[in-house]
């Protein structure tokens, strides 16, 4: 049966949430007026991109794409790529001002969409692909738990088992 696999997709759109809150911190679903934002951030992807292919390739990356808002202001981007409900998603962050860098930000991100993504799409698995000479993000990511569970195109693969080791908030 053709798209047979695809059904509950669209059942799981509309329980993913537009919006995610907490403290300062506010993850929003993406829209066309965001490319600027995103554009002016990630040139080096999107130099020579007309604004509708620059959200075209976007779009198919990722299954979400979430700008992350720090004390109202747009602050970066969280996307989730790779989706399989209820098995694993592969995440993506990106601080872009590097004054809100190092800040428990990072973590506070991270455990509020691994606590949406556990209990909303029941995923088990976090991936996420570093290339591997950025050590800050290696660092990053294996301080919040993440394991190396392998390689993809030259770069490492880290997993992170959900039901073992959410994401904890970062404590005050």
């Amino acid at each position: 049966m053709i798209g047979a696999g695809k059904k509950r997709f669209p059942v799981l759109l509309g329980r993913m949430p537009a919006k995610i809150h907490a403290g300062e911190i506010l993850l929003r679903r993406s829209s066309f007026h965001d490319l600027a934002f995103v554009r002016d951030n990630l040139d080096e992807c999107f130099e020579s991109c007309s604004a509708f292919r620059c959200w075209w390739r976007l779009r198919s990356v990722f299954a979400f794409l979430y700008i992350v808002e720090i004390s109202g202001r747009p602050a970066g981007i969280f996307g989730i790529s790779r989706f399989e409900p209820g098995i694993s998603a592969e995440v993506s962050l990106a601080l872009f001002d590097k004054t809100l860098r190092r800040l428990g930000y990072g973590r506070e991100i991270i455990s509020l969409a691994s606590e949406m993504l556990l209990s909303r799409a029941r995923v088990r698995q976090l991936l996420v692909t570093v290339e591997p000479e950025n050590h800050a993000a290696l660092s990053f990511w294996q301080g919040l738990g993440f394991q190396q569970a392998g390689t993809r195109g030259g770069n490492a693969v880290l997993s992170l088992d959900l039901n073992q080791a959410p994401v904890p908030p970062l404590t005050s």
